[in-house]
């Protein structure tokens, strides 16, 4: 095997990895746009507060 022979699948196979590197951040980045940031089903101040403070009795 000579020098001039051994570039070429080099060069292939990182062309190879580049492209499944590139398809697996476009995959990535679908899925991540795809989800919605989770929340929380009520805000952390209400959610404590009533609990922490409560009001008192009127009279």
């Amino acid at each position: 095997m000579t020098a001039d022979r051994v570039p070429e699948p080099v060069d292939a196979l990182i062309a190879d990895i580049e492209a499944r590197w590139a398809a697996a951040d476009d995959a990535r980045r679908r899925r991540r746009r795809r989800l919605p940031p989770p929340r929380h089903p009520v805000p952390l101040p209400l959610a404590w507060w009533p609990a922490a403070r409560p009001t008192p009795h009127p009279g």
